[in-house]
């Protein structure tokens, strides 16, 4: 691969959480200012994330990166000046409330993601981890599309036991867990998603409708759920940083972590 291939680039995919954020979660000065060279060379720069619609702007906002954001693992595109949402795919409103069954009988938390905001669903007083959410008593509440629904319990039996109830109601997917790994500020967590949704199929999305080809697509993350970005460009590029099997079937690795602004010194020797 040479520099010129990439300076053929015309849409950049980021992916948030330890792949542009240091370990402190804040985006550091050098990714904001590579970033605004790349957007004054009219290259789109998309932030691509699990994380739900509210955050992704912020973050987005943050970095000056393009309007336009993928959320909810690619449940959403939308852009947030024109306030036009490009696709969605959200969930029955019957399963909402299936689900909400399910999250009250086990008692573990769960929050219904949406473009303008999340909704809490079962008011556990001893779980610190889902702050400053509305509260409500029932999906019906809720006005807008939900496109992604995250459940967490500090009890892993607890969180297992609902994740095989939520799969059992079939079309829907299980697309970020720690379950099986170490506890996130003391609690297990699972999204969900609609079958078929993911980060690669949001981007082909958005690449069909921009017109613009594999070969002039480059993405980055560092995690499995980023997977799914390597069936979208021929360039997926992993974090140093990165986990140890996205990592081997990466494009490239870039020479530098996360701490390091990685992705901006990337940007900054093959792109720009």
């Amino acid at each position: 691969m040479t520099k010129f291939d990439f300076r053929k680039t015309k849409l950049i995919i980021l992916d948030i959480d330890n792949t542009i954020t240091a370990s402190d979660g804040e985006i550091t000065k050098e990714t904001i200012e590579t970033i605004r060279k790349v957007i004054n060379k009219h290259i789109s720069v998309v932030l691509c994330t699990g994380r739900a619609a509210n955050y992704t702007m912020e973050k987005s906002i943050i970095c000056n990166s393009s309007p336009i954001i993928i959320s909810d693992n690619g449940a959403i595109i939308y852009n947030y000046k024109s306030k036009i949402c490009m696709f969605s795919s959200p969930f029955p409103n019957d399963t909402l409330n299936k689900i909400a069954i399910i999250c009250n009988n086990n008692k573990i938390d769960c929050v219904f993601n949406t473009i303008n905001g999340r909704y809490r669903f079962y008011n556990n007083k001893d779980n610190n981890y889902i702050r400053d959410i509305k509260l409500i008593n029932n999906p019906n509440e809720i006005k807008e599309e939900v496109t992604q629904i995250v459940i967490n319990s500090q009890t892993q039996s607890n969180l297992i036991k609902s994740i095989e109830e939520i799969l059992a109601l079939g079309n829907i997917e299980q697309t970020n867990t720690n379950i099986n790994a170490q506890k996130e500020n003391g609690y297990y967590f699972c999204d969900f998603n609609i079958e078929g949704v993911s980060k690669g199929r949001a981007i082909k999305e958005l690449m069909s409708k921009l017109k613009i080809k594999e070969e002039e697509t480059i993405c980055f993350g560092d995690s499995m759920n980023d997977h799914s970005m390597i069936e979208a460009s021929k360039y997926f590029v992993a974090l140093k940083n990165a986990d140890k099997e996205l990592k081997t079937i990466a494009f490239m690795i870039t020479e530098y972590d996360n701490n390091e602004s990685g992705v901006a010194k990337f940007i900054q020797k093959y792109i720009i």
